[in-house]
C-alpha cells in the first residue's frame, strides 16, 4: 500500500489524467502484475514473442498503450525502428526510465480515444453521442500496435457517466462503451499496418469453476476469426479477486490496417 501511495505522488501525468482515474488504474495495474507475476508469465511471454515475430522492422513504429511496458520487448524493437512512440495517458517511472535508454523512443502523454475528457465532462447523453459518433485519430506509422487496451477503453468513461447520468440505463451505457472499442477498431483499419492484441473473450468464474459472467468481444466485432494467434491469461487467479472469482481471458493478436486488406 505504501508503494502505491508513493507512485501516486511522484508519477508525472496530466493533471485530467490523475483526475479522471487513470493514474489510479495504471498504479491499480503495475501492483497486481507484481501480485500474480507467475499467473501472468505466459501471457507476457506470449505477447512479447508474437510483437518480435510480427514487428520485423522499419521507420516509424507506433505503440497505443504502451503505460507499463511489462508485455513490451522494448530493447528488441529499439533495434529494429527509426523512431518508436509509446503512447499512454500514463506513464510509469520504469516505463520513462527504460525508454530514456533509447534515443529513437519517445514517451507520448496522449489519451489514446481522444475524447476521454470531454466524455466525462459531457453536458447530457445527446452530448456523449456526438462524440462517440467522432472518429479516433488517424495513424500513418508503418506499423501501429494496440497492447492489451481494446477492453480497457470504455472501463473509466463508463464509471464517470454512470455517475453523471444516473437516468441513462444499463443498456445504452454498455453501448457506449462498445461505441468507444469500435473506434478504435475502426482507427487501426484505417493505418497503413495494424497489430492488435486484445481480449477475445472474458470469463469470470466462482470458486466452483462454476462460469458466472462472460463477455465475447472478438465474436462481437469479428475480429476473432483474424486471429493469427491466441492464448489464455489468468488475469485474476484464485485468492486475487475480492468477490472470489477467477477471472481469465483469452487473448488473441490480429493482423489489422489498410495493407491487410
Amino acid at each position: 500500500m505504501l508503494r502505491e501511495a508513493w507512485s501516486w505522488l511522484i508519477t508525472p501525468c496530466p493533471a485530467a489524467a490523475r483526475r479522471l482515474g487513470y493514474l489510479r488504474e495504471s498504479i491499480a495495474t503495475a501492483a497486481r502484475a507484481r501480485r500474480c507475476r507467475e499467473a501472468w508469465a505466459p501471457h507476457l511471454e506470449h505477447t512479447r514473442q508474437l510483437i518480435l515475430a510480427e514487428a520485423g522492422g522499419g521507420q516509424h513504429l507506433r505503440i497505443l498503450g504502451a503505460g507499463l511496458i511489462h508485455d513490451l520487448p522494448l530493447a528488441e524493437l529499439a533495434e529494429r525502428y527509426e523512431r518508436i512512440d509509446l503512447v499512454d495517458w500514463v506513464f510509469a517511472k520504469a516505463t520513462r526510465r527504460l525508454a530514456a535508454r533509447f534515443p529513437r523512443v519517445c514517451c507520448r502523454e496522449q489519451d489514446v480515444t481522444g475524447i476521454a475528457a470531454a466524455l466525462c465532462a459531457a453536458g447530457s447523453p445527446e452530448a456523449v453521442e456526438d462524440l462517440l459518433a467522432n472518429p479516433e485519430p488517424d495513424e500513418e506509422a508503418e506499423l501501429v500496435l494496440s497492447l492489451n487496451l481494446l477492453s480497457q477503453l470504455p472501463l473509466l468513461p463508463l464509471e464517470h457517466l454512470a455517475r453523471r447520468f444516473p437516468q441513462v440505463d444499463e443498456t445504452r451505457l454498455n453501448a457506449w462503451g462498445l461505441r468507444l472499442m469500435e473506434r478504435h477498431l475502426q482507427r487501426l483499419a484505417r493505418a497503413p499496418r495494424a497489430l492488435l492484441i486484445a481480449d477475445a473473450v472474458q470469463q469470470e468464474r466462482d470458486a466452483s469453476g462454476a462460469l458466472v459472467a462472460e463477455r465475447n468481444y472478438g465474436e462481437h466485432f469479428g475480429y476473432a476469426a483474424l486471429a493469427i494467434a491466441a492464448w489464455d491469461w489468468q488475469l485474476a487467479p484464485a485468492g486475487e479477486s475480492a468477490d472470489g472469482r477467477v477471472h481469465r481471458h483469452r487473448v488473441v493478436a490480429c493482423r489489422l490496417g489498410r495493407q491487410q486488406d
